[in-house]
């Protein structure tokens, strides 16, 4: 699962997720997402990559950690890294609370590449 506003990076990561053999959902809205998995309990995706901070309501920009709580609390989180093109003082208190992964957006194609062959091996 894709969770980022931006239509360049969503298309991007489904561009690269493609070449794994992953299908991928995908969303613009992190309250989108979550209302999915919550509706989507027992089919709960392998993956996630998370936009940390996704523009808008203060639900929006909760989403990225309600997600990740939702998951932990179902011990669904499977392989979940947030995805950030920079770290604001938010994006580590986030990290801090949370302990999940956080990958770059401009530096760390090789750890993405990583992370989705990982996906591939979970079972």
């Amino acid at each position: 699962m894709f969770v980022d506003d931006d239509d360049g990076i969503r298309e991007y990561l489904e561009a690269l997720a493609g070449q794994y053999n992953l299908t991928c959902l995908s969303f613009s809205s992190g309250v989108e997402a979550l209302r999915y998995l919550q509706e989507h309990v027992s089919d709960l995706p392998r993956g996630y990559v998370v936009d940390m901070r996704i523009p808008g309501s203060a639900d929006e920009l909760a989403s990225s950690e309600r997600i990740y709580e939702f998951l932990k609390a179902r011990d669904a989180q499977g392989k979940f890294t947030y995805f950030t093109g920079c770290l604001s003082t938010y994006d580590v208190e986030v990290q801090r609370r949370t302990g999940a992964n956080v990958l770059l957006k401009t530096q760390q194609l090789e750890e993405l590449k990583q992370f989705l062959r990982e996906v591939i091996n979970l079972k």
